[in-house]
């Protein structure tokens, strides 16, 4: 379509013609074919409306109060949702506590465990994998439980030794499987890592899960497995999950209370009735509960009896 023409310096059609000369008629050149112009000029509104766009992303017009007033939801970075905690069982009437040993001859039973801890105690393997792990010989006794709830502290009160297991005030530092040998072979006390450690990764926890299992399921000389938990805090929900794998891996396992010197004797009566009450609910728990504590030596001599009872 030709321009439309000029008629008194108005075009037809409407709008007022430019009476400005052009670039080529001051030079006096002859008038030729514009040229074009770039590619990214030529982005007119439709070419626009064509190119594809990403959405914006969507933007709350909630307000936060920060340090610098009032902004906007959306500048302020979501923290990310936190993984739901294990949630306890329904709580348990408590029972009366069940005591440990036979009601005669007593004297002679706490002297067995009396003699054979008498014996030397060494340390003699570890293993942080299963297929470490030291062959078969004799009977053996684990001892498993929360990090920090005195696992190290309660072996080294039964051998009468002091450095014997390595106490650390870091919880969760016991990362692998330690093994004692008692009396030359008579019994295998086994020191399993802590569970339940907050600030450990989660692969490792899975690791020391796997571990565990692993160890209890297949281990045909394993006797026994002491349950250690703290008698000054609550029962914790992890403490549930591991007596929940120990019925699954079939091992029988008795609890015992520890740094029991460091709680007052109503609340120490109380958290004994709550735990008789809970192994009155697992066919793999014994009835019997073992109080102790390493600095009184309270239950130590109870404890080893117990255990020689499971010796060659």
């Amino acid at each position: 379509m030709g321009k439309r023409p000029v008629v008194g310096g108005y075009r037809a059609g409407g709008g007022r013609a430019s009476t400005r000369p052009s670039s080529a008629a001051k030079s006096g050149a002859p008038a030729g074919p514009k040229a074009p112009k770039p590619a990214n000029v030529l982005r007119t509104r439709a070419t626009k409306l064509a190119v594809p766009q990403e959405p914006p992303e969507p933007r709350e017009f909630r307000h936060t109060k920060g340090a610098f007033g009032t902004r906007p939801a959306w500048m302020t970075p979501r923290p990310e949702p936190k993984p739901e905690k294990p949630k306890l069982p329904a709580p348990v009437p408590p029972a009366d506590p069940v005591a440990a040993g036979p009601t005669e001859d007593r004297d002679a039973w706490l002297e067995e465990g009396r003699l054979l801890f008498a014996r030397p105690c060494t340390f003699f393997f570890a293993a942080q994998r299963i297929d470490q792990l030291p062959e078969p010989k004799g009977p053996e006794v684990a001892f498993c439980g929360r990090s920090n709830v005195g696992k190290s502290s309660l072996i080294n009160a039964l051998a009468g030794q002091n450095a014997l297991a390595r106490v650390s005030n870091t919880p969760g530092r016991t990362k692998q499987l330690n093994f004692f040998d008692l009396s030359d072979g008579r019994l295998t006390l086994v020191d399993m890592p802590g569970y339940g450690y907050a600030e450990a990764a989660k692969s490792v926890k899975e690791d020391w899960q796997g571990l565990m299992f692993d160890f209890l399921r297949g281990r045909p000389t394993l006797k026994r497995l002491i349950l250690l938990i703290d008698a000054r805090i609550e029962t914790k929900a992890v403490d549930f999950a591991v007596m929940d794998l120990l019925s699954q891996a079939a091992v029988a396992y008795q609890i015992v209370l520890t740094k029991a010197d460091d709680v007052t004797a109503a609340k120490l009566e109380k958290k004994q009735r709550e735990i008789a009450g809970l192994v009155k609910l697992r066919a793999a728990a014994l009835p019997s509960i073992i109080t102790t504590s390493s600095q009184t030596g309270l239950g130590i001599p109870e404890l080893r009896a117990e255990l020689a009872s499971l010796a060659e």
